[in-house]
């Protein structure tokens, strides 16, 4: 299945493979199966790469995405509680789309969220990433899941009033510019804790997830809710740019953010989000340490 039977050493040059990478990571689970593989102690574990969960530390599934797409007001729900005007009329089918930078904001599992000291409204958001599996463009509808490698959870944390300097005048374009900016800032993209094979999630359109804020349930949804479906924003995205293996599209979030509320989130909590089949991510919020 791989040049030279050498298994990939992470995530992303397996979903490189494709295909042959799917086959690579069936052949070694079942090898374990056989071998009854299942400790740390076990002598044929440094062999077949099997460790007792107690004794590693989950990143990211995908540490270095090539890129990460995220989809803004793709539940009603979501734009109801924003009670913005120009949000309640979205047209379906035409997604808003914007990306973050993968390498400072993707962290995983424990991970620290950090506060900046440019800090003042710090938000999470619960949502299902898409983790494209297969190089393609001008993908149809119809076959969109066919490049779907599996999904994970994302958090699409948002700092809500970033302010760098004052303006004296301000435009609706430069606040447009200060909510993406504050999409961009580090540690804003946990993801994880797992990514699961599209072939065990099924239906991405039926998935329970929620989000509690030290204990606190804030969202609890489901992605049957969604305005763009999956294969609708795999659809959409693909007609733009092309899209490779490791790629997440974020799909989105549910009601219950904070800054409605006039929540943020601040030194110390503690952010869990669970996802239906895939499993549940915690990350702490800690202050930034200046550099």
């Amino acid at each position: 299945f791989i040049e030279g039977n050498k298994f990939p050493p992470d995530l992303l040059s397996l979903l490189d493979l494709e295909e042959n990478g799917v086959k690579a990571a069936a052949w070694v689970l079942n090898k374990i199966k056989e071998t009854g593989v299942n400790s740390s102690v076990d002598a044929k574990a440094k062999q077949y790469g099997v460790f007792s969960s107690d004794t590693v530390k989950l990143l990211s599934p995908i540490p270095s995405p090539r890129k990460v797409f995220c989809v803004a007001e793709n539940y009603k729900e979501h734009i109801e509680e924003s009670d913005r005007e120009d949000l309640k009329h979205k047209e379906r089918g035409i997604p808003r789309i914007f990306m973050k930078p993968t390498s400072n904001t993707v962290i995983g599992p424990e991970d620290p969220i950090l506060i900046s000291k440019n800090a003042t409204s710090i938000d999470s958001e619960a949502e299902l990433a898409v983790v494209i599996g297969k190089r393609g463009k001008y993908i149809p509808a119809a076959k969109a899941l066919e490049y779907v490698a599996g999904y994970t959870i994302f958090n699409d944390v948002s700092e809500r009033d970033l302010t760098i300097e004052n303006r004296t005048v301000a435009t609706e374009r430069d606040k447009f510019f200060a909510w993406l900016n504050g999409k961009w800032v580090d540690s804003f993209a946990p993801t994880g804790p797992y990514l699961v094979t599209s072939d065990e999630v099924g239906d991405p359109q039926n998935l329970n997830i929620a989000l509690w804020v030290n204990g606190q349930q804030k969202q609890n949804s489901n992605t049957r809710y969604m305005i763009d479906s999956v294969v609708t924003l795999i659809e959409y995205l693909s007609k733009v740019v092309t899209l490779e293996p490791g790629d997440i599209i974020a799909t989105g979030t549910p009601s219950g953010v904070g800054f409605p509320k006039g929540e943020k989130l601040e030194n110390g909590d503690i952010v869990e989000i669970e996802m239906e089949k895939i499993g549940r991510i915690t990350n702490p919020v800690k202050d930034e340490v200046a550099w």
